[in-house]
Parts: C-alpha cells; structure tokens; sequence
C-alpha cells in the first residue's frame, strides 16, 4: 500500500470539519484504527502524534478558548453551564481519538498537558469570578432546599407587591454586592440540570476541577461560613456553638454540597494517600478529610476573629459570657491568633476604659472582669499579663483607687467581686496567701523541677525577662495591691476607713461584729503585724464601751448633779497614737454649759477610774442627738456637735446675727453661714435680714412637713463635706512635710556645694530623695518648688544657679 495514501488519509481525521461531533460513525473507528496500525507499522506514528499535538494546539487557540472565553465572559453566571457543556463537547472529540491511539495513556497526558496550558493562558481574575458567583449562587440554592439554615432563607426572600397582598414566590442570590432572582420552582431544576452535570460530569471529565472550581469553592466557601457564623451566634454568649452546631452544620450542610462537587474524586483514604492525576504524583486535594479540616479551620478562624471584636462585651458580661470564652479558647488553640488577640484588646481597653470620662468604680469592676475571663481563656496567664500591663499603670495614676478599692473589699452588702474574694478565706477549703508572700525565679525552678511531667513552656508572647510568674496565679486582691509594690497604702487607708466606720458605729449604736470580721480576713492577706493598729483601734472602742458603763453605773451615782440636767454621754476614747491623725483633727468650740458640763463631769469619773490620764475632747468628731420642743411641732436630729451648739443659742434667744453666733461659739463667720444653711433647709430658722437668723416655732399654714429621710441625706452630705474638708487638710499637711523634706535636702545640697543649677539638683534629688514614689517629681515642678524659695527670699539665682540666700 502506498505510504503517502495512509498518511494523507490520517491528516483527513485531523481535520474533520465537525469534530463537535463526538458519535464517530463505525467505519470512521475501523478505518482510523486500521490508520493508526499502519503508521505504526512504518514508523511514522510518532511523526502523526507530532502533527496532531500542533493541530489540537491550534485549534485550542484559534476556535476553542477563544469561544469559551466569550460564552463565559458575556454570558455570565446564567449560560456558563451552556459555556462549559460545549467546552466538554470541543475537546469530547479529541479525547475519543486519542481513545484509539495505541499508546493512549501516555498521549492523553500530552493532550491534557496542551490543554491546560492553553485554557490558562486565558484564564483570568474575571472568568474565575464568574465561577465563584456560579457556586456561591448554587450553595445558597442548595441551603434554602435543604431548610437547615433558616435564617439565610428569611433573609434571602424578597417580598414583592406586598401591598396587593401577594405571596413571594422567590428567592434572592447575593454574590460580591450583585443580586439574582431565582423562581422557588427552579430551584430543584437548577441544581439538578445546571450545577450538578457541569460540576460532577463536565469539569470532572475535563480534569478541571482543580483549576475551575478548588479556589472559587474556597473563596465561596470562606465568605458563606463567616455569614452563617455571624448571623447564628454573633452576640450571643451564654451557649456554645461550636460542637452544638456550627461544627455539625459544616459536617452535614456544607460537606454534602461538597460532595456534589469533588464526589467522584473523593476517598475514603487519608490525606497521606497519594494517587495519580494526568500522570503526576500529587497529594489526595479532593480527599474528604482535605476539605473537612480545610473549612474547620476556616470556621475557627472566622469565629476566633468575630469574637476578638466583641471581647470587650464579652468581658463586661462574664461569667455569663463564659461559654463564648471556652469557643474561643478551643479556636485560638487551631488558628494562632494570640497576638492578633492581645493588640485589639488592648485598643479596645485603653479607647473605651482608660480616659477619665470613666470613673474608677467602673475601671475596677472591668479589670476584676478582664482577670476572670482572660485566665480562663489562657489559665497560662500570659495574655492576661500583657493585655492588662498599661491598665494597671493607668489604674495606680488615679488618686481614689486606693479608696475604691477599700470601699469594695468591706462592702457590707457583699456583693461585689472583692468582697466574695476577701470572704473567701473564712472557708476551710479555701487557701488563702498572704500578699507579701511572692515567688522568686529560684522558687519558680523548684517549682518545675518537682513536678517536671505537667510542666507546660509559657507561650511565646511571655516575657522572658520576667521570671517571677506568681502574678500570673494571684488572686485578685493580690494583683490589685501588687500594683503598688507595697501594701503601706492599702494598710493606711484601710486605718482611716476603719475609724470612720468605728466612728458611725459608735454613734449609730451599731455592734462592730462586721468590722472584726474584716478584720481578721485582712490579716489573713496583710499579715499580723501590719494590721497590729487596726486590732488596737477595736480595742479601743471595746474598751470605751466598758468604761462608759462603769462612769454611767458607778460615778454618776455620786455626782451632785441634778438628775433633770444629767446628759446621756457616750464617749469614744482612742489611743491616739494608733488612730490616723486626719481622721480626728481637733477644732476648739465653745459649747453649751449643759455640754460642757456632762463632759466635764464624765472626764472626772475618767480620771477616778484611769488615774493619772484625762481626756481630751474632740468636738469634730462627735454626734448628738437633740430634741426639739417648738410650738406646734417636736422635731428630733442626729447632729455635729457645732451645730448642736448652733441651735441651742436659740434656746435663750429668739434672733442671732452672724456675728453673735461667731462669739459665742468660737468659730469662724465663714464656717458658720455654711453650717447655718442645715437649719435653714429643715425649717428651724431662717434669715430674717442678711446674716441675721431667727427660730420658726410656728410653721407656716400650707407648708409641707421636714420628709425625716430627706433630713438624714441632707445631714449625710453635710458629714461628707466635713470629711472632704479634713481630707483637704489632711492633704495639706502632707504636701507641707513632704515640701519641708524636699527643702531639707536641697539646704544640704547647697550648703555642701554652694550653688547647682537645675537639673544637677534634679538629678541628686533622683538619686537621694525620690525613691517614694509620693516625693517623685519632674523638673518643671522642681523649678516652681525652688523658684518659690526664691520670692521668699531663702534662695537666689544667678547665671541660672541656686544658692542659699545668706540674708535669709
């Protein structure tokens, strides 16, 4: 047979004009078989396979990609089932000649080979986005069919004509801010006719799922998972989601989508599992196990993220928020997103928290929050430590959190989260350490080497200069007072919170059980020794009480004083020494004489039970309780002794100036008219001229009667402002010694040296005095510390030095 017939008959096949036409006729097979043998019998068929590798490459780039590429491109989402249907059918043609080819494994990866690369070389960002929207719109079919999610399908139906009352008939598709309308009716027919055969038959047998439907799926997949995380849990804390539900609707909803995609390519096997695809070695990329902990990772990403935004809330809802906490852990421990954690945390703290429209009740009660939730998400302690560094460095800057802080440990009610702490210790089961008891880095290695199996490494954020992880472990109360480095604060204002509440006991005739109480848990955090003046303050009121009973019981029976004018004296006795200095400033008043007179008679029977001791009074502090008798009306008080003395002038005359109170009572006229002003609110006097006062015996007809709880606020407030007003001085006899201890130490400096400028005096200063942290302060404040020295005439300056005025 003529060789140049055989080969010309060949090249006929390869360019048959309807190769759509994938139904060859049976004499066409028999002939290009009976062809093919031929070639090969006179070697020329690798010569043929040559021609038909260019042919197939030209007909790709001239006919094939090119109409593909048009279909998908300007049909859009709606045709690309018809687009990728004819692609199949274009190359339907090709892989049935190749099926006749001898060496047809081996050809076939050629063919798939020329394929591929020709289909990428037109593959662009636009037609992977219609393949995207092609999946997202079938998952969203597929999820309304299903019924599971029903909050996508509320959402996703559109009503229309509601006003003429009609029924949606519809649902809407949403992909990258696009929207599509789908009849419900064909919905079913669209999954079953479109999305399935070009997923599981067309791309399938193209080989072209890696490449046209693994990263559009992801991408689809990633945006519809954190939609559906968001709309099932955001904002909800109280349960968890992730093995209940989220973890079930991946297995169920989204894997049987899944399998309608990658089904025929999917093994039972894992994914070590290698197999063949187009004849290279590649790892199981359709395997089941491949996309399950693909998109499990993606769903703990997307809700370790969604969390991470509401931390905040979660926080100030704990511990009800605690489940959200557990989810959030378990993600964190998959997705690596500690840090990401930390740095938002802290934003969020220090924009919403740390800024002084915040008042430090509040900021406490967060970081209280803040501890709980972040050691149980990290029982490490790590995060905590970091997230809450600048809290506690804003927190020790406000001048009341000692006070709070106080306040909310001895709070009576108990309901706060310092308060449940400090009782903790009142139970045997509870361990309590004391606060000074803090481990060191040695302590830390024993620690792990004794117990060297449950040793877990710190996390990688942990700072590996701080060697003492004792803070990571305090309670509360520990990581409070740890902010300070030293308990002397917290000991002293606890002294003068301790004498207040003694104080309006002791006035109330109210038991100091509750007191004692708190007493010994304090010891229990404080140690013995440092709560030694407190024990002595109780002590005090103790014996005050059985000293009061002994005067009462056994003096006054030998006293010559009538029994119609004895007054009923309750007397606290404090040792002054132990007792805080600011809390019982002693201001002169001259009292009534039937005062005057019970206290004098009360310190007499003192002195006949103490001998060599008296008493010396404190007028400031006390409270009297005065009854009194006007025309119409008896009205009874609890008052300060200063306005106990106030209003018994009026007992011998109707009508005071201002300045016949000031006299007779020994204080000033500015302190009088604000005093002055309680008796005028309970309509006992009132100003009949300026700075004139008379007595109401009558009250006027129409006028409401004193509320008695509006008599109590108003004297509650006025006890405050005495508070307030011996706190300011308090204040300002401790910023005299402190300015009187600076002054000694700048003398010393300049006497031994003659004359420094400023900053050498700030830096002795630094080194010498400011080890307290109360005597700490910068340079523009030492400037106006020296300068005033300086118009006082104790310094000069010259050429920018300070020297001691030797004038002064």
């Amino acid at each position: 047979m003529d060789l140049d017939l055989i080969f010309e008959n060949a090249v006929r096949y390869l360019n048959f004009n309807e190769k759509a036409d994938v139904n060859w006729k049976e004499s066409d097979i028999i002939g290009m078989k009976r062809t093919l043998s031929l070639l090969q019998e006179n070697n020329l068929l690798e010569y043929y396979e040559l021609l038909l590798y260019d042919n197939f490459r030209e007909d790709l780039k001239e006919r094939i990609v090119p109409i593909f590429r048009k279909q998908v491109l300007f049909g859009g989402v709606t045709r690309l089932a018809e687009a990728v249907k004819s692609l199949h059918q274009n190359i339907a043609w090709y892989t049935k000649l190749i099926e006749l080819w001898p060496d047809n494994y081996r050809c076939a990866a050629k063919i798939r080979e020329i394929f591929i690369s020709c289909l990428l070389w037109d593959l662009d960002s636009k037609m992977k986005n219609v393949f995207a929207e092609f999946y997202s719109h079938a998952f969203q079919v597929n999820t309304w069919i299903s019924g599971q999610d029903s909050s996508l399908s509320d959402i996703s139906m559109e009503e229309e004509n509601s006003s003429e009352g009609e029924s949606v008939d519809h649902i809407v598709l949403e992909w990258n801010g696009k929207t599509r309308k789908m009849l419900k009716n064909d919905c079913a027919d669209y999954l079953q006719n479109e999305f399935t055969p070009l997923a599981s038959t067309y791309l399938f047998d193209l080989d072209l799922l890696f490449l046209l439907a693994e990263q559009p799926v992801s991408q689809v997949l990633e945006i519809e998972i954190k939609r559906y995380v968001e709309k099932t849990c955001k904002g909800k804390y109280e349960k968890s989601w992730i093995h209940s539900h989220l973890k079930t609707w991946i297995e169920t909803q989204v894997m049987t989508w899944l399998e309608k995609i990658f089904g025929r390519k999917w093994k039972e096997a894992s994914e070590a599992e290698w197999f063949e695809i187009g004849g290279r070695s590649k790892t199981a990329s359709y395997s089941k196990n491949h996309w399950n902990q693909k998109l499990l990772f993606i769903l703990y990403e997307t809700y370790t993220e969604m969390r991470i935004s509401e931390m905040f809330r979660i926080i100030t809802e704990f511990p009800e928020s605690s489940p959200a906490i557990e989810d959030l852990k378990l993600c964190l421990e998959r997705t690596n997103q500690r840090p990401f954690l930390i740095k938002t945390l802290k934003k969020d703290l220090s924009n919403r928290v740390l800024h002084p429209g915040v008042c430090t009740e509040d900021i406490i009660t967060m970081y209280i929050s803040a501890v709980k939730a972040l050691r149980l998400l990290d029982p490490s302690g790590v995060v905590m430590e970091i997230v809450l560094e600048g809290y506690t460095k804003y927190l020790k800057e406000r001048d009341d959190t000692v006070k709070k802080i106080m306040a909310a440990l001895l709070d009576e009610d108990r309901d706060n989260d310092l308060a449940i702490e400090l009782a903790r210790g009142t139970s045997e089961a509870d361990t309590v350490t004391p606060i000074s008891a803090t481990a060191s880095a040695d302590s830390n290695f024993i620690e792990v080497t004794k117990r060297y199996k449950k040793w877990v490494p710190d996390p990688r954020e942990a700072d590996p200069d701080k060697a003492d992880k004792s803070r990571r472990t305090s309670d509360i109360i520990s990581l409070l007072v740890g902010m300070y480095g030293s308990t002397t604060c917290f000991i002293e204002e606890y002294q003068e919170l301790l004498s207040r509440r003694l104080l309006s006991n002791w006035c109330s005739n109210t038991s100091e059980d509750a007191e004692i109480k708190n007493l010994e848990l304090l010891k229990l955090r404080f140690g013995e020794e440092d709560m030694g003046k407190c024990a002595v303050m109780l002590k005090d009121v103790a014996d005050s009480r059985r000293i009061n009973t002994y005067v009462k019981d056994e003096y006054s029976k030998k006293s010559e004083v009538p029994v119609e004018n004895k007054l009923d004296v309750s007397t606290l006795i404090v040792s002054s020494e132990y007792w805080p200095a600011p809390a019982f400033q002693s201001h002169d008043i001259n009292l009534p004489s039937a005062i005057q007179s019970a206290l004098d008679n009360f310190n007499k029977g003192y002195e006949s039970h103490k001998a060599s001791r008296s008493l010396k009074w404190i007028h400031s502090a006390g409270r009297v309780d005065i009854e009194l008798e006007l025309k119409d009306r008896t009205l009874q008080f609890q008052v300060t002794v200063l306005l106990a003395s106030i209003i018994s002038l009026f007992h011998d005359k109707e009508t005071w100036t201002l300045e016949e109170i000031s006299n007779e009572v020994k204080v000033s006229a500015t302190v009088l008219k604000r005093k002055i002003v309680y008796w005028l609110q309970q309509g006992i006097l009132k100003e009949t001229a300026p700075d004139t006062y008379s007595i109401i015996e009558e009250q006027p007809i129409g006028s409401m009667p004193q509320n008695s709880a509006a008599t109590k606020n108003d004297l509650a407030n006025l006890l405050e402002e005495d508070e307030e007003e011996e706190d300011t001085k308090a204040d300002d006899l401790k910023q005299k010694q402190q300015e009187q201890v600076l002054w000694n130490y700048v003398q010393g400096m300049l006497m031994n040296f003659e004359s420094l400028p400023l900053d050498r005096i700030h830096k002795m200063l630094k080194m010498f005095a400011m080890q307290d942290s109360s005597m700490k302060l910068d340079q523009p404040k030492l400037r106006i510390f020296l300068n005033s020295r300086v118009q006082s005439g104790l310094l000069s300056i010259e050429g920018g030095k300070y020297r001691i005025n030797k004038d002064s």
